[in-house]
């Protein structure tokens, strides 16, 4: 195995493992890790090209500010059991709908076709 493909593996199985460790955090822990993983994924970048410290700091704190509003958002209202049901209740409602419509569209597309037809069959006798 090459020594590229098993660091990228490394890596891989790393962040699965990291991944799965955060099933359990709180809202607040949650905002915290994704919070940090933002700042540094804007951070490390942008001090590697030389960009300016009066611009980089700032925009690494505003990822990581970002970041982890949206991970505690998320973490803090996820749907209940019951509204779970409910959504894909309404979800089902809504495909089916969707499915009703579409073969209306086509029974109509094909009625007109046919009359179409017949009515070529009838001009050109």
């Amino acid at each position: 195995m090459s020594d590229k493909l098993f660091k990228s593996a490394g890596v891989a199985v790393v962040l699965a493992i990291g991944a799965s460790g955060c099933s359990n955090l709180t809202p607040g822990e949650n905002a915290g890790v994704f919070g940090t993983l933002a700042g540094v994924a804007v951070g490390v970048p942008l001090a590697a090209t030389g960009v300016d410290p009066s611009i980089a700091i700032p925009v690494t704190l505003g990822a990581a500010a970002l970041a982890a509003t949206g991970a505690y958002i998320y973490a803090k209202y996820q749907a209940d059991e019951q509204q779970r049901r409910i959504a894909e209740a309404r979800a089902r409602l809504y495909m089916a709908k969707l499915a009703k419509q579409q073969e209306e569209e086509e029974a109509a597309a094909a009625r007109q076709a046919s009359a179409k037809k017949v009515k070529k069959t009838t001009t050109t006798r």
